[in-house]
C-alpha cells in the first residue's frame, strides 16, 4: 500500500500499531485516527488492549509527536481507559505520569482528552485519593485553571473532572476542607469561562453536599452558603443559557436542610422567591430547563414549610402569596410547579394561624372552584383537597364553604366515577364533607340544600377504594343523626348502599352502617319504607354471621321495624325474622335479648302471625326460658307480654296449656314475683296473671289447668295478693272462668282458703270493681251452712249502697 489515506479501521490492528511507532507524517496520522476510530467500538477496547498491546505505542506517540497524531493517541487512550479493566493495565504501565505531563503542557484538545483519562480513574474506590495524595491533582487543577485563554471545551473538560472526584464518598471530606479547592468550585461556578462548565462546577459542589458528615459544617459556614444564593439570585433574569446552573445551586441548598428558617435568611427567601417568579413570567417560552427552575424553587420552599414559623412568613408576604396563587391555576403537564405551589397552600393550611387568612383575604375557596373542574395534575389536584380539608376544620368559618359559589357542587365533582375507580382525592374530598358535616345545622343543609349529594356519595361508594368507603360511611352516619334528614335519606339509592355497607362492608364500615339505620329507624313514617326498601336482608345476614355490636345494633333496628304495625306481617311472612332471632338467644348480650323479646312482642300484636310464631317458630319454648332464666328486666318483661299477646287467641290456648312449660313457667314467676312488692314485680305479675286469665277463658283448658296443673295453690296467692294493681281481680275472673266448668267446682269449694279469700274481698274496702267480682264468684256455688250468714250479710250491705247511689242520683236530678 503506497497510499496512507487508505488506512481505515479495517486495517489490521497490528500494522497500524507498527506503522505509528515507525513511521512519522501522514502515515501515523492515518494509522492514528483508525486506531481512535477503532478503540470507539465497544468490543474491541479490550482486545486492543490486552492481544495487541497498544498502550505503549500510544505512548511513545505522546511523548515523540505534538501534532495531530497526540491529539488522536490521547483520545484513544480516553476511550480505553472506560472499561475497568483496561484501567489496571494503565496503571501497571505507570501511565498516569505521561497523561499529567501532557495536562501540564498542552492547553490544547490532546490535553482534554487526558483530563477525561484522569476523569475516568476518578470513578475507581482508590484512584481519587491516590490521585489527591500521590500525584497532587489539585494543584495540577488550580495550575490549569489560571490559563485565562483556555478553550470552554478544556475548561468543560477540567470541570467534569473535578465534578467525578466529588462524587467520590473517599474523598468528599478532603476536597471540603481544602478551603482553596471550595473557593474555586464555587467562583468558577458564577463566573466560570463557559455556561457549561460553570454548570458543571456547580454540580461537583453538589455531589459534595451530599455527604451527611459535611452538611453541618457547609450549613454553618456562611460565605458558602452567600455564594450559593449569589448563584441563584445574580444576574436576576432566568435564561436558558442560566437555568440548569440556578437550578443546580438550587438543588444545593435544598439538599444541605429544610430547617433554614425564612425570616433569618430572608436572602435565601428572595433567591427562591426571585427563581419562582422568574420562572412563572418565562413560562411561555416553553424551556423545559426554565420550568425546571421554577419547579426546584417552589419545591425547596414546600420543604421549608417544615418549619412552623416558615408558614406564618410565606403567608404574610402579599406578594409571594399572589405570585403563588397564579402558579396554583397553571396546570402545564411538563412540570410539577402546580402541585408543588398546592402543596406549599397545603402545608400553610395547617397552621392554625394562617387558616383564616388563606380563607379570607386569599380567597382559596374561589381559587379551588376554579381549578377542580379543568382536572388539575394529580398532585395539584390532592394538595388542593387536601387544602380545603385543613380549612373545614375551623368551626367559626365553616359558613362560608356553603356562602361561596358553587362550592360545595365542586368539591362533589371528583366523586363523579363514570364506572371507574374514584381518585385518591375522593378520600379527602369525603373528609371535607364530614368536616362541614360536624355542626348540627350544617347537616340539614348539605341534604336539603343540595339534593345531589347522597345520590353522589351513594354512586360513589361502589367505585371507591377502602378509606373512601369507609369516610362515605361515616358522611351517611352523621348525617342520619338528624332526625330532619331521616325522609330525604330513606330512598332506594342510599339505603341500597347502606345495605352493601352492611353486607359488603368491613367491621368498621358495618358498624357505622347499621349505626345509620338505627338513626333512621327513630322516625315511625319511614320504618314501613325501609322495610319495602329491603334493609332486612343485610340486617338478617349479620345475625346469622356476625358477633360484635354490629349483631346488636341489627336485633334493635328489627325491633324498631317490629314496633310499626304494617311491617309485622311482611318480616314474618316473607323475610322469616323469627328463625335468625331466636337462634342466637342463647347467646345473645342483655341488649341483643331484650331487642329479641321486645321483637317478638311487637309482632305478636299482629293477630295473623300469632299462630304461626306458635306452631311454625315454636316461639313459645324460647319465651318459656327467658320466663325461667333471663336476669335481664326488659327482657323478661316483653317475654312475658308477648306471651299474653299469644294467649289471646282462642285456637292456640289450647296449645298453650298442653305444653306443661308454658303454664309451670307462669305459676313459678308468680310465685317469685309476689313475695316483694315494687313497681317491675306489679306489672310482671298482672301480665302473668293475665296469661292464666286467657287460658282459662278456653272451655278445653279449666278441666286441665286445676286437675293436671294444680293451679288452685297459685289462685290463693294470687287473691291475697293485696296492693299488686289488678292481680286480685285478674284472680277473681281467673277463679270463675275456671269455675264455669261443672267438674272444677267440687275442687274449687274443697279449697276453703279460697272461699275466705273471696268472702274477704267481697267484704273488704276495696274497688266496688273487685266486690263486684269476687261476690259474682261466690254466687257460683252453692252456699254452706256456715257460709250463708256471710253471704246474706255481703248481699243486704250490696244493696244498701245500690238503693243509697240511686237516691244519691234521683236528688242530683
Amino acid at each position: 500500500m503506497n497510499d496512507p489515506s487508505a488506512i481505515n479501521e479495517s486495517s489490521d490492528p497490528k500494522w497500524l500499531i507498527e506503522i505509528i511507532v515507525k513511521d512519522k507524517g501522514q502515515w501515523r496520522l492515518h494509522a492514528c485516527t483508525a486506531l481512535q476510530n477503532l478503540s470507539l467500538i465497544e468490543h474491541n477496547k479490550i482486545k486492543l488492549v490486552n492481544e495487541y498491546k497498544i498502550i505503549p505505542s500510544l505512548i511513545e506517540v505522546i511523548k515523540t509527536d505534538k501534532e495531530r497524531p497526540r491529539e488522536l493517541a490521547c483520545g484513544a487512550l480516553w476511550s480505553l481507559s472506560t472499561v475497568k479493566q483496561n484501567r489496571k493495565v494503565f496503571i501497571e504501565l505507570n501511565v498516569i505520569p505521561t497523561v499529567l505531563d501532557i495536562i501540564k503542557a498542552d492547553r490544547g484538545k490532546a490535553a482534554e482528552n487526558c483530563w477525561e483519562i484522569i476523569r475516568s480513574f476518578a470513578t475507581e474506590d482508590d484512584m481519587p485519593l491516590s490521585l489527591i495524595n500521590e500525584y497532587r491533582i489539585i494543584d495540577i487543577i488550580f495550575d490549569s485553571l489560571k490559563n485565562e485563554s483556555m478553550s470552554f471545551d478544556l475548561f468543560e473538560s477540567i470541570a467534569r473532572t473535578v465534578c467525578s472526584f466529588a462524587s467520590s464518598n473517599s474523598v468528599k471530606k478532603i476536597l471540603f476542607e481544602n478551603q482553596r479547592f471550595v473557593n474555586t468550585v464555587l467562583d468558577y461556578s458564577k463566573s466560570g469561562i463557559s455556561p457549561k462548565g460553570q454548570e458543571i462546577f456547580c454540580a461537583a459542589f453538589l455531589n459534595i453536599s451530599t455527604d451527611e458528615s459535611l452538611k453541618p459544617q457547609i450549613m454553618n459556614n456562611t460565605s458558602i452558603i452567600q455564594k450559593i444564593t449569589n448563584i441563584i439570585s445574580s444576574p436576576k433574569e432566568l435564561t436558558p443559557e442560566n437555568s440548569i446552573l440556578k437550578n443546580c445551586a438550587c438543588s444545593i441548598l435544598q439538599n444541605l436542610s429544610n430547617q433554614f428558617e425564612l425570616k433569618s435568611n430572608k436572602n435565601i427567601f428572595e433567591a427562591l422567591f426571585l427563581l419562582m417568579n422568574e420562572g412563572h413570567l418565562n413560562n411561555s417560552s416553553n424551556n423545559i430547563e426554565i420550568m425546571k427552575c421554577e419547579e426546584r424553587a417552589l419545591s425547596f420552599l414546600f420543604g421549608l414549610c417544615v418549619l412552623e414559623d416558615n408558614k406564618g412568613f410565606l403567608v404574610e408576604n402579599e406578594e409571594f402569596m399572589k405570585n403563588l396563587i397564579n402558579i396554583c391555576k397553571i396546570d402545564n403537564p411538563k412540570t410539577q410547579s402546580q402541585g408543588f405551589a398546592w402543596g406549599i397552600l397545603w402545608s400553610i393550611s395547617s397552621n392554625e394561624n394562617s387558616k383564616h387568612l388563606l380563607i379570607h383575604k386569599y380567597r382559596i375557596l374561589e381559587l379551588f372552584v376554579e381549578i377542580i373542574p379543568k382536572r388539575r395534575g394529580k398532585h395539584a389536584s390532592e394538595y388542593a383537597a387536601s387544602t380545603i380539608y385543613n380549612l373545614a376544620t375551623i368551626k367559626e368559618d365553616k359558613k362560608i364553604f356553603f356562602e361561596t359559589s358553587k362550592f360545595i357542587e365542586t368539591l362533589l365533582k371528583p366523586l363523579h366515577s363514570d364506572g371507574e375507580p374514584l381518585e385518591k382525592i375522593s378520600e379527602t374530598i369525603c373528609s371535607t364533607i364530614y368536616a362541614l358535616s360536624t355542626e348540627p345545622d350544617n347537616q340539614i343543609t348539605l341534604v336539603y340544600d343540595f339534593p345531589s349529594l347522597l345520590p353522589t356519595l351513594a354512586a360513589a361508594y361502589r367505585f371507591a377504594d377502602q378509606k373512601t368507603k369507609t369516610k362515605i360511611t361515616t358522611i351517611f352516619w352523621i348525617l342520619s343523626s338528624e332526625p330532619d334528614n331521616h325522609v330525604p335519606m330513606a330512598v332506594k339509592s342510599v339505603i341500597d348502599t347502606v345495605s352493601e355497607m352492611i353486607y359488603k362492608g368491613d367491621p368498621k364500615i358495618r358498624r357505622y352502617a347499621t349505626g345509620i339505620v338505627v338513626h333512621l329507624v327513630k322516625t315511625h313514617e319511614i320504618r314501613g319504607k325501609l322495610v319495602e326498601l329491603k334493609i332486612l336482608i343485610p340486617l338478617l345476614q349479620v345475625i346469622k354471621t356476625d358477633s360484635s355490636k354490629s349483631r346488636e345494633n341489627c336485633c334493635g333496628i328489627i325491633c324498631a321495624l317490629a314496633f310499626e304495625q304494617t311491617n309485622r306481617v311482611t318480616m314474618v311472612q316473607i323475610y322469616d325474622v323469627i328463625n335468625p332471632l331466636v337462634s342466637i338467644l342463647y347467646i345473645s348480650s342483655p341488649q341483643e335479648s331484650t331487642f329479641i323479646s321486645a321483637t317478638l312482642w311487637g309482632l305478636s300484636f299482629a293477630k295473623h302471625v300469632r299462630h304461626e310464631m306458635i306452631i311454625d317458630f315454636d316461639v313459645v319454648s324460647y319465651l318459656v326460658n327467658i320466663i325461667r332464666n333471663s336476669v335481664v328486666p326488659e327482657a323478661l318483661e316483653y317475654a312475658i307480654q308477648t306471651l299474653q299477646n299469644l294467649s289471646v287467641l282462642e285456637d292456640t290456648r289450647v296449645l298453650l296449656v298442653n305444653d306443661k312449660l308454658v303454664v309451670e313457667a307462669v305459676t313459678e314467676s308468680i310465685l317469685k314475683f309476689i313475695n316483694e312488692r315494687n313497681e317491675m314485680n306489679i306489672l310482671y305479675l298482672e301480665s302473668l296473671c293475665g296469661i292464666l286469665q286467657n287460658l282459662s277463658i278456653t272451655k278445653e283448658n279449666r278441666v286441665p289447668m286445676i286437675r293436671d296443673k294444680g293451679i288452685l295453690p297459685i289462685i290463693r296467692k294470687i287473691l291475697s295478693a293485696r296492693h299488686f294493681g289488678e292481680v286480685q281481680s285478674i284472680g277473681c275472673d281467673i277463679i270463675k272462668n275456671l269455675s264455669f266448668a261443672k267438674e272444677n267446682r267440687p275442687y274449687i269449694q274443697q279449697d276453703e282458703a279460697i272461699f275466705d279469700l273471696l268472702i274477704r274481698l267481697a267484704k273488704g274496702y276495696d274497688t266496688d270493681s273487685l266486690k263486684e267480682k269476687s261476690f259474682s264468684v261466690l254466687r257460683n256455688f252453692p252456699v254452706k251452712k256456715e257460709r250463708k250468714k256471710d253471704l246474706i250479710s255481703i248481699f243486704q250491705e250490696r244493696e244498701k249502697e245500690k238503693r243509697k247511689d240511686f237516691d244519691n242520683n234521683n236528688n242530683n236530678n
